[in-house]
C-alpha cells in the first residue's frame, strides 16, 4: 500500500468515526480499535495505515490545543473538526498537514504539543515502509519491531528486533536517534541501514555521516563504512564496496546474495524470511553457497540443492530437511 492511500483510507475512516461521536480531544487509538472491530481489522493491515491514522489524529488533536491557545485573538483560532464539517477525506489531509506546520513553528512560550508515538512491526516474510510525520521513512525487513518517539526536541527510534533501513529528514536543531541496544546511532539527516540479531548491532551507512556509540567508545562513519558492535560493545569499522552496499540492502529488493556462504548460514538467512524451515544436516552444512535468490523463494532454492547438487531434501510439517 503506498503511503498516499493509506492517508486516504485513514482520512476516510476518521471522518466516519468523528460522524459517529467516537473522536474527542483526548481520543486515544487503543479506544477507537477497541469500539469498533471492523477499524481495527484495518488497521492490522499495514503499518502505513496506523502511521497514517496516528498522524492524522494526532494533528487533529495538536490544531485543537493550538486553537485553545489563541483566545485573544478569535480571528485566528483554528476551527475544531466538527463546527468547520471536516468529514471530506482531502479536507482532512489539508487539515493535517497544517497542524504539522504549525506544530513545527510553534512559539517558545507554548506549551508542548501532542507527542507522536508507534509501534512499527512486521512479520514473516514481510516488508513494510512507514513516513514519519516529519519526512524520514522507515523500512522494515522481516520479523522486525521499532518504536518511535517524536516530539518537539527530540526524534527518538529503538529498533527491538530485526533489521530496518532509514532515510532520514535532515533537522540539524532536532537529532534522529537510533537505539539498537549494544548500539546507538545519532543522525541529522542520512541514509543507513541496521541489523540487530544474535547479539550483534550491524550498521552500514549509504550516504551521509552518523555517530555509533558503543559501551567500548564510539566512531564516526561516513557513506560506504560499516560498523558491527559486539555484545561487549567493542565497534569493528569497514571499507565497503559498491557491490557490498547493494547486498547490504538487496532485502529491501526482496532478494539475498551469497558468495562463498556455508549452508548452514544460508538456511539461517532463507528462515528469517519464509514459514517453512529449512534444517540443515551436519553432513552438509559445510557446503559454500553463491548465488541471487528471491527471499520468498526457499522452494527454488531447495530444487537448486537437490537437482544441482545432488542434496536430499525430506519434507514434513512447514520443514524441508537437507542432507546427502
Amino acid at each position: 500500500m503506498t503511503h498516499r492511500q493509506a492517508e486516504r483510507d485513514a482520512s476516510a475512516w476518521l471522518a466516519r468515526l468523528d460522524a459517529e461521536g467516537r473522536i474527542h480531544a483526548d481520543t486515544r487509538l487503543e479506544v477507537l480499535v477497541g469500539e469498533n472491530r471492523e477499524f481495527a481489522e484495518w488497521l492490522k493491515g499495514s503499518i502505513e495505515r496506523r502511521v497514517a491514522v496516528l498522524r492524522l489524529l494526532s494533528a487533529w488533536q495538536s490544531a485543537d490545543r493550538l486553537a485553545a491557545l489563541n483566545v485573544e485573538n478569535p480571528a485566528s483560532r483554528a476551527t475544531p473538526w466538527r463546527q468547520s464539517g471536516l468529514a471530506a477525506a482531502a479536507a482532512i489531509l489539508l487539515f493535517a498537514i497544517v497542524a504539522v506546520a504549525l506544530w513545527r513553528n510553534v512559539p517558545a512560550d507554548v506549551p508542548e504539543l501532542e507527542v507522536f508515538t508507534a509501534n512499527l512491526e512486521t512479520e514473516t516474510g514481510e516488508r513494510e515502509t512507514a513516513s514519519l510525520p516529519e519526512g524520514s521513512r522507515i523500512e522494515l525487513n522481516t520479523a522486525s519491531r521499532v518504536s518511535v518517539r517524536i516530539d518537539a526536541q527530540t526524534r527518538r527510534v529503538e529498533l527491538r528486533d530485526g533489521e530496518a533501513y532509514f532515510d532520514v529528514a535532515s533537522e540539524p536543531a532536532r537529532a534522529f536517534t537510533v537505539d539498537a541496544g549494544l548500539a546507538e546511532v545519532i543522525v541529522l539527516g542520512t541514509r543507513f541501514a541496521i541489523d540487530r540479531r544474535d547479539e550483534r548491532v550491524t550498521l552500514t551507512v549509504i550516504e551521509g555521516s552518523v555517530r555509533v556509540r558503543g559501551a567500548g567508545g564510539s566512531a564516526v562513519l561516513t557513506a560506504g563504512r560499516s560498523a558491527e558492535v559486539d555484545a561487549d560493545g567493542r565497534i569493528d569499522l569497514a571499507d565497503l564496496s559498491q557491490r557490498d552496499l547493494d547486498r547490504a540492502t538487496a532485502w529491501r529488493r526482496g532478494r539475498i546474495y551469497f558468495e562463498d556462504v556455508p549452508l548452514s548460514q544460508v538456511a539461517e538467512e532463507f528462515n528469517r524470511y519464509n514459514r517453512a524451515k529449512l534444517f540443515v544436516h551436519e553432513d552438509v552444512a559445510d557446503i559454500h553457497i553463491g548465488g541471487n535468490f528471491r527471499t520468498d523463494n526457499v522452494e527454488g532454492f531447495v530444487a537448486l540443492l537437490s537437482d544441482g547438487l545432488g542434496l536430499t531434501v525430506e519434507r514434513g510439517n512447514n520443514v524441508l530437511y537437507v542432507t546427502r
